[in-house]
């Protein structure tokens, strides 16, 4: 069967914006040979001027560059604002979909005639947004834990043994919908004062911040897990109960 052409990241029709009643999203494609994916949550309008898409015409810029070495450079602006590494559309859409409340989203990839299922990890739940400063050298990294509905408890006690740290990241998911207040920043220098003052930043090198929203070891332990290629068309997203 044809992998649909926006699940496939080489297609020409592999979207570059997804807006939703609550977001928008940006990706791009790093790998054409596999389905991984970047992707950058909750954009805003100083997103949008630092990667040069258009605010108004935003379906000229739709799709994917069929030039992997022009997608390659828009891929790396897109890095620095935070942009998080999932190892698939389909897995970024089933978790994100959960989070915002869906409930026939099961939230785990489920390999096929087997009854592996790979749960979404803390790296995959949490929100990251960078900003830029000055010179290009340091970002200011914002990151906040998320939480599933119906994960709820299976999250505070996964997290942590201590009761005490278990609560704190509770706490800092209801934090959330401070990142609101990025869409009110009409400059990067207003963006970067939200993130440090607001919801909690803190300065990294661009290098720590790549680290940070690599996914490898998420990736790793997945296939680790299911033993199996994450990238591999076999790998399907099922919507069944919990």
């Amino acid at each position: 069967m044809a992998v649909p052409s926006f699940l496939n990241t080489s297609s020409p029709d592999a979207p570059r914006l997804v807006f939703t009643a609550l977001h928008t999203h940006v990706f791009c494609y790093p790998k054409p040979e596999s389905r991984e994916i970047l992707a950058l949550e909750d954009a805003t309008l100083v997103d949008f001027d630092y990667l040069g898409l258009d605010r108004f015409l935003w379906w000229y810029t739709c799709h994917r560059l069929p030039d992997q070495k022009a997608e390659d450079v828009f891929c790396g602006r897109l890095r620095h604002l935070g942009a998080k590494r999932w190892t698939s559309m389909e897995r970024f859409k089933v978790v994100t979909e959960a989070i915002d409340g869906h409930e026939e989203y099961n939230t785990a990839v489920t390999v096929p005639d087997t009854e592996i299922r790979i749960p979404p990890s803390r790296f995959e739940r949490n929100w990251y947004s960078f900003c830029v400063q000055e010179g290009g050298k340091d970002v200011i990294v914002a990151e906040i834990p998320r939480r599933i509905p119906r994960l709820d408890i299976l999250e505070h006690w996964e997290t942590s043994m201590d009761h005490m740290e278990g609560h704190f990241e509770w706490e800092r998911a209801d934090e959330f919908p401070k990142t609101r207040r990025l869409a009110l920043a009409r400059n990067m220098k207003e963006k970067c004062h939200v993130m440090m003052y607001h919801i909690g930043g803190r300065v990294l090198s661009l290098h720590e911040a790549m680290e940070m929203v690599s996914g490898e070891d998420v990736v790793k332990t997945a296939e680790e897990r299911c033993g199996c290629n994450t990238n591999s068309p076999s790998v399907e997203t099922r919507a069944s109960e919990l």
